[in-house]
């Protein structure tokens, strides 16, 4: 029978008080989280459980209807309650009227001519002082209907007359077909506006005209006969950004 030489080991006491306090610290820390929790709990509001969070991703609507929908905007008419003040230049007998629904979108005004040529002019808001226009867009919205033969002729598609007697017109070189299309206009150099002479408007010539603005015209027909009508929504003037 061999001998166990396995030495009998005493544990060492140091070794055993360590681990004692240990686990006394292991079970102190326990104990003081159950009670931070049982507080977080005992402040917290019951949830009903047809509770429900919900995270608005919409700006609220603004309830300021005098201001213009672009912070860029100098004037604009939309049409969605009347027609704003806006006038005709050769229209037919039933001059302007004015139309609720079938815009782009709402509503919108329309103008039947005299088998002559004929022109929106924009209320006073468009006129006066609009030198921070300069560099900055005309936009609207516009479409033709007829009944008929289309026969098209040439004319100025926006004009813009200043205190100071000058005339400056504009040619798109577009014509509206019976849908609704946006026409941009800048007002700059950059475009195709002519000065009184026939000569392409320089920088000073459309400054000092939209300085002291007195009447603003938008082409409102294109074809010729006695059954077309013109048709405007969304005029906006806007300032350079």
């Amino acid at each position: 029978m061999s001998e166990n030489n396995t030495p009998n080991v005493k544990p060492d006491p140091n070794v055993t008080v360590a681990r004692i306090g240990i686990i006394i610290a292991l079970i102190g820390l326990i104990g003081t989280l159950g009670v931070a929790y049982f507080n977080y709990l005992s402040t917290k509001p019951p949830v009903s459980a047809t509770q429900t969070t919900v995270i608005s991703t919409t700006a609220p609507e603004s309830t300021d209807t005098a201001k213009p929908q672009s912070e860029f905007a100098l004037a604009e008419s939309t049409f969605d309650g009347d027609d704003d003040g806006w006038l005709a230049l050769g229209a037919g007998p039933n001059g302007i009227t004015y139309e609720s629904s079938g815009g782009n979108p709402g509503g919108f005004i329309m103008l039947g001519d005299d088998d002559g040529n004929s022109y929106w002019i924009a209320p006073e808001k468009f006129l006066g002082d609009k030198s921070a226009a300069y560099g900055g867009i005309l936009v609207f919205d516009f479409k033709t209907t007829w009944i008929g033969p289309s026969e098209t002729f040439d004319a100025s598609d926006v004009i813009l007359i200043g205190r100071n007697g000058v005339v400056l017109t504009y040619n798109a070189d577009y014509i509206p077909g019976n849908i609704w299309k946006t026409y941009t206009v800048s007002l700059s150099e950059s475009a195709n506006w002519t000065s009184p002479t026939g000569e392409k408007a320089a920088q000073e010539e459309i400054y000092q005209v939209l300085l002291q603005l007195s009447e603003l015209r938008i082409r409102g027909e294109f074809i010729r006969g006695e059954y077309d009508y013109g048709n405007l929504d969304n005029v906006i003037m806007l300032r350079k950004p």
